[in-house]
Order: structure tokens, then sequence, then C-alpha cells
């Protein structure tokens, strides 16, 4: 068999190597717990971050719809505008005829008083 001296020395290198192998399995247990730790937040922040998009989105769901409201309301007031000027070009074009009309029957009842003066001068 070995000498003494040997078998410690051997005794003492394996020790020294099971507590090695004890220390790298314990710390790497620990970073491992750390690691796990660390993925479950960032699970809860990505799920925090979910919910957050997810209010964002039906915001901007409703930014959209009342913005779309408010274009079909400004397509009616348009509509409504062009109803008015529509309207205010035909009174105008009615009024610009009355007006024409209203001028020549001033100038034929003119022109009739005009020859009743002169038969009137010729009279006396």
């Amino acid at each position: 068999m070995l000498p003494n001296s040997i078998t410690k020395a051997i005794l003492g290198v394996v020790i020294l190597l099971l507590i090695g192998v004890l220390y790298t399995i314990f710390f790497g247990q620990s970073q491992l717990k750390d690691a796990c730790n660390k993925i479950e937040e960032v699970q809860t922040d990505l799920v925090n971050i979910k919910i957050s998009v997810n209010q964002s989105l039906k915001q901007i769901d409703s930014v959209v719809a009342t913005l779309n409201i408010s274009e079909s309301r400004l397509n009616i007031i348009r509509k409504q505008v062009e109803i008015m000027d529509t309207k205010y070009e035909l009174s105008k074009q009615q009024s610009k005829s009355m007006r024409d009309s209203l001028k020549k029957e001033v100038e034929k009842q003119d022109e009739e008083l005009e020859k009743m003066k002169k038969e009137l001068e010729n009279f006396k």
C-alpha cells in the first residue's frame, strides 16, 4: 500500500476537490436562484407592460372614435354650409332677376310717362 503521507496528501486533494465542487454547486445554485428571481421580475414587468399597452390601445381607440365623430360632424357642417351657400346663390340670382324685372318695369313706366308728357304738351 501507499505510504501514510501520500494517502493523506491524496485525501487532502480529494477533500479540496470536494470542497471546490460543493462551493461551485452552492454558489451555482445561488446564482440560479438569483436568475430565477430576475426572470420572475421580468415576467411581472412584462405583464405590467402588457396591461399598460392594452390601456394605451383602448385610449387610442377612444381618441380615434372621437376623431371619427368629429370628422362626421365637420362633414355635416360642411354640407350644411354648402346648402346655405347654394340657397344664398339661388336667392341672389332670384333677387337679381327680380331687380332686373323691376328695373325694366320702371323703365317701361318712365317711357310711358314720357309719352304721356309729350302727348300732354302736344295737347296744349
